[in-house]
This record gives structure tokens, C-alpha cells and sequence, in this order.
């Protein structure tokens, strides 16, 4: 700039600049008052740079571990999508994925499964609050489950294995 004479020549020092307060315990045949200025908005700049990469970093990897990529073979849901909203708000309400909105949760386990779910989820479980039985699903998913283990332990017990 014009004024890098008057700033950066050494040995000509004008102590009416403002100047650092450990000025004096400095060489002044080597710097100056506005170096160490310099240096330091040197220095904040680079560190801002710095700060910035790895926040970016940071960030990209978070995303990385909240959208995990799916498998190359995908199951496709076979039962209704009712049925499928019912183990949502299983899975939501036992809190078995913390504290992931329902939303998010129902986009990712649609993704996951090929199933085109309508992401009005509460008026779905709205129609299923008044249903007879709020659960049918997961009830008989229970009973097949119960169902699957006591036919592994007679085929055990039978010398058989599943």
C-alpha cells in the first residue's frame, strides 16, 4: 500500500502508532510493529480456513453416518403399508433409533423397504387408534415369532436343526 514505508521500514519507528505492548522487548533491525499486525491477521485468516475444513468435515461425516447407503438387494415389503406404519411407531414409540424424528424414521424404513409410504403418517395412525385391535400386525408378527422358536426348540429336542 502507500503507506508500507511508513509501516514497514525497520528502525524508523513512530511511537505515536499505536503499538503492541510488548514492543520494546523487540528487535528493531529485524521487525517491526505492523508485522507482528500483519502476522497475526496472516495467521486468523489461515486458521479461519483451517476451522472452516473442518467444520465442512465434520458436517460431511455426520451426513455420511446419518444417510448410510443402502444394500445393493433390497427386500420389498409384503405386507399392507398399514402394517408397515404399525412397526414405525413401534420402532418410534419404544425409542429404538433415539431421538430420530417419526418423519425421517418413516422416509428412511420406505426407502429401505421399496414401499411408496404416504408421509401423512399421523392420519394413519389416527385409523388405526380406532381400529378393534390397534395392532393386528403386531400381534400376529409376536405369534409368528413365538411360533418360529417353539418349532426350533421341538426340532432340537428332535435332534433336527432349522
Amino acid at each position: 500500500t502507500h503507506l508500507d514505508s511508513l509501516y514497514f521500514l525497520r528502525g524508523q519507528t513512530d511511537t505515536e502508532q499505536y503499538l503492541e505492548t510488548f514492543y520494546y522487548e523487540l528487535d528493531p533491525q529485524f521487525s517491526t510493529n505492523a508485522d507482528f499486525k500483519v502476522a497475526k491477521i496472516l495467521a486468523n485468516d489461515m486458521l479461519s480456513v483451517y476451522l472452516m475444513g473442518e467444520l465442512e468435515s465434520l458436517e460431511s461425516t455426520n451426513l455420511r453416518n446419518m444417510v448410510l447407503p443402502l444394500p445393493d438387494v433390497r427386500p420389498t415389503w409384503q405386507d399392507s403399508k398399514t402394517d408397515l406404519t404399525e412397526l414405525i411407531y413401534l420402532l418410534d414409540s419404544k425409542g429404538c433409533f433415539g431421538n430420530v424424528p417419526l418423519t425421517q424414521l418413516a422416509s428412511y424404513i420406505s426407502n429401505a423397504f421399496n414401499v411408496h409410504l404416504d408421509m401423512n403418517l399421523s392420519r394413519t395412525f389416527c385409523d388405526m387408534k380406532i381400529r378393534n385391535n390397534p395392532t393386528p400386525w403386531l400381534d400376529k408378527a409376536k405369534e409368528a415369532l413365538l411360533k418360529r422358536m417353539q418349532t426350533w426348540k421341538r426340532n432340537k429336542k428332535n435332534g433336527n436343526s432349522e
